[in-house]
């Protein structure tokens, strides 16, 4: 019997929601582009740029490295068979990754991280991309602890938005408490998750339950890859290590504009363009990152828009370069294309959604499941 009829919908659907999300993350861009190009004094912008101190931005580039290596140590914990898994190719994999964020559209790198490191080491597509979930969990704790410290600590703030960091200070706590229990107790604690899913969203909306049950199951393979509560420790650990050492970076970009704050200025930047960063937007953050500079430095701490504004060019340009020669290097190391990148990408668009669909978790099209394959059956 033909399956033509019973996909091609699903193909369809799936081809109009990427390019509803493209037109959707082209449009924020170019909206927060065109404010700023219509509401900032130009000239001022270039008089701050021309006051760089070049000498700070090797430093700089020496934290880039280190952010991508410590990427790659937490990521080590994520995964299945780590004791055969190489911290270079994980930093290579995680650099490529950051390449095509800034490349392609549509977070492109989040399936192409894991489709290049189970061509390289011995961990399934799957696996490698149910560990991604478990790491955007764990940044989330660390921004939201970083929130609330950094909104704590400064008198100035309206007292609506120090209760907004105080409740996110309980929700990055109850966060905290699901990873813990989710490590101790996997089986019941996933049961628990659908449950909730199928008794709340499931009778509104059974589309989207299925596709959050899906992102459920996901998140728990990522979870059982965690072997002891030591490696749960570390992979808290080198998140903590990594968002602080990102805050040193915006503030060694302030000393080379000759500020010298409070190292809080630094950390709030990091949490703030972090969280812009995570709104749609065009291949590279582009907008969104120069949001992020201007709320934490002229809102918060009343820097003029201008020399927010100067900040974040230099800023960005410096993560967009760094990012592209990196990530142009290891491809070329390796004997691959820029297409072969954008041909993976969207099949695991298509693969991921499919999953989604049915609620279960499938490797990378045309790969051989191994025994690395991680199973969704049983407690651990």
């Amino acid at each position: 019997m033909s399956t033509t009829p019973a996909t091609a919908p699903a193909k369809g659907n799936s081809k109009a929601k990427q390019w509803i999300g493209l037109i959707l993350s082209l449009g924020i861009s170019g909206a927060i582009l065109g404010y700023l190009i219509t509401h900032l004094d130009w000239a001022l912008v270039s008089t701050y740029l021309g006051e760089v101190n070049l000498w700070y931005l090797p430093v700089a580039i020496v934290l880039l490295l280190g952010l991508g290596w410590m990427r790659a140590m937490r990521w080590k914990y994520l995964l299945p068979n780590r004791e055969q898994l190489s911290v270079w190719r994980l930093f290579e994999a995680t650099m490529i990754g950051f390449f095509a964020n800034f490349v392609l559209p549509l977070r492109a790198g989040e399936f192409v991280r894991p489709w290049i490191l189970s061509r390289w080491q011995p961990v399934s597509f799957s696996a490698a991309l149910a560990s991604i979930l478990t790491e955007r969990l764990s940044d989330a704790i660390c921004l939201l602890t970083f929130l609330v410290l950094c909104l704590n600590q400064m008198a100035s703030v309206p007292p609506v938005i120090l209760a907004g960091a105080q409740a996110l200070g309980v929700l990055s706590v109850v966060l905290i408490g699901i990873v813990i229990a989710s490590y101790l107790l996997p089986g019941k604690v996933e049961r628990l998750f659908h449950q909730l899913v199928s008794a709340t969203i499931g009778r509104i909306a059974p589309a989207l339950a299925t596709r959050i049950n899906g992102m459920i199951i996901e998140y728990f393979v990522g979870v059982r890859s965690i072997q002891s509560f030591r490696d749960l420790f570390m992979v808290m650990f080198w998140s903590f290590a990594m968002w602080g050492l990102m805050a040193g970076w915006y503030q060694i970009l302030l000393l080379a504009f000759g500020e010298h704050p409070s190292l809080w200025v630094g950390m709030v930047l990091n949490v703030f363009v972090a969280l812009a960063v995570a709104a749609p937007s065009a291949p590279g953050f582009l907008g969104t990152f120069q949001a992020g500079c201007i709320i934490a430095l002229s809102t918060l701490y009343g820097y003029p828009k201008e020399f927010a504004m100067a900040y974040s060019v230099i800023g960005h340009a410096m993560q967009f370069i760094f990012n592209i020669t990196i990530g142009l290097l290891i491809l070329h190391a390796h004997g691959m294309k820029l297409g072969q990148l954008k041909e993976q990408k969207g099949a695991g668009v298509k693969e991921v959604s499919l999953a989604g669909q049915a609620g279960v978790s499938v490797p990378w099209p045309g790969r051989q499941v191994s025994g690395t394959e991680t199973s969704l059956e049983g407690d651990t």
